[in-house]
């Protein structure tokens, strides 16, 4: 390879570009990002970030000189437009050729779309841009309203709560998570929260919001009305897959993680990839890494395929959540520890096999957790529930 062009600069796409120098290649290497900031980590910006815990120089992914020591040529504010066989066109008519290519232009946010939704004092958390706002709202708002209990609602929910702000989260579901966690988790999280003064309201379907030019209070098709000074709303993500003619679904790749155009790869929140017979996108920090590094593996020959288990954290107030895998809800669910004290495990079982964990308070278990899902384990119930059986000794096959 004479170059190569990778289309997106967050996680996956700065971790492509190190892991092409450091296995060797030595051709022409773009990284393009529609954005004109220094690639940054996203995960702080709804935690320490947004605390005034971490600068923005604490949150970069390499230094600009670590770019040029790696021979990078850095495209900053430079969406792409037009991706095309062997070259993709910037906004602004330049035309980068290549003969490999990665796609990890990761995902956009989803719209509320309600009357007030443009509001000053409406957020929305994707970019640093977005979070330079929003951690100034929470210098000046007293009363916040989280739309959203997904892992970055809650995570900004911890933080308003932590700055000392009233915090009111409104999740449309029975409780936050519940679309990926079994009942006794989300409850679990949910008590969390209540226990650090969030006013939490569930099945609450948000229809308006309301103010004089700046949001005062948000509405629910119940007709209760809550009272806010800033509103933020994380109700999901769709993947910028439109250069490849997606249609909001993700790019499929294979097991190398190659797309169906020549010469073109996928990875990060943009790419739909085998896992256990099922074609999975998933949004996740660990996942952006791993399918970028991977990806560049597999342009430089490594024939091996993708089949990491997919891993995802989210640390609120003192407690670390942790997940291992690819679980349902609907599968079968064994519970280890009192979920109660936030200080459990839920392992989720499918036709008898470990599909996923789900871990909370217990950071120590991360390494036996991980083997246990990585090996689809099939182990007794009673043992995985009971505290008196070693993981790390189940990990190891005893």
């Amino acid at each position: 390879m004479r170059s190569v062009a990778i289309i997106g600069a967050s996680v996956a796409g700065v971790a492509a570009a190190k892991a092409l120098r450091a296995g060797g290649y030595d051709g022409d290497l773009h990284l393009i990002s529609a954005e004109q900031e220094l690639p940054y980590d996203r995960p702080p910006l709804s935690k320490g970030y947004l605390l005034g815990q971490q600068s923005e120089d604490d949150i970069l992914l390499a230094r600009r000189e670590d770019y040029a020591e790696l021979r990078i040529h850095l495209h900053l504010g430079a969406p792409a437009q037009v991706l095309e066989r062997g070259a993709v066109w910037l906004a602004g008519g330049e035309r980068i050729r290549f003969e490999r290519a990665l796609l990890a232009t990761g995902s956009r946010l989803r719209r509320l779309d309600v009357p007030g939704g443009d509001l000053s004092g409406i957020h929305y958390l994707r970019t640093l841009q977005d979070a330079r706002a929003l951690r100034a709202a929470l210098g000046e708002a007293e009363r916040i309203a989280v739309v959203g209990g997904g892992f970055i609602g809650l995570e900004v929910a911890a933080a308003a709560r932590q700055s000392g702000k009233e915090t009111l989260v409104l999740e449309a579901m029975q409780a936050p998570l519940r679309r990926v966690l079994p009942p006794q988790a989300a409850r679990a999280i949910a008590a969390l929260h209540e226990r650090h003064g969030v006013h939490l309201v569930v099945q609450a379907q948000v229809v308006a919001f309301e103010g004089d030019g700046h949001v005062r209070s948000v509405l629910l098709a119940n007709g209760s009305r809550f009272p806010c000074d800033a509103a933020v709303i994380g109700v999901g993500a769709l993947p910028n897959d439109g250069l490849l003619g997606g249609n909001g679904q993700g790019v499929l790749v294979d097991k190398h993680l190659r797309t169906a155009a020549e010469g073109i790869y996928a990875a990060g929140d943009v790419a739909r990839f085998p896992y256990r017979g099922m074609a999975v996108r998933i949004e996740h920090w660990d996942i952006a890494r791993a399918t970028g590094e991977y990806a560049a593996r597999a342009m430089l020959g490594d024939t091996a395929p993708y089949d990491a288990s997919p891993f995802l954290w989210s640390d609120q107030y003192d407690v670390t959540f942790q997940y291992f895998g690819h679980g349902d809800p609907s599968d079968d669910i064994v519970v280890r520890g009192d979920p109660a004290t936030q200080n459990f495990i839920a392992f989720f079982l499918r036709e008898g096999a470990i599909a996923a964990a789900f871990t909370a308070g217990r950071p120590r278990d991360a390494l036996p957790l991980r083997r246990l899902v990585d090996q689809a384990a099939v182990i007794d119930p009673r043992a995985l529930q009971s505290e008196d059986v070693s993981l790390r000794r189940l990990s190891r096959g005893e």
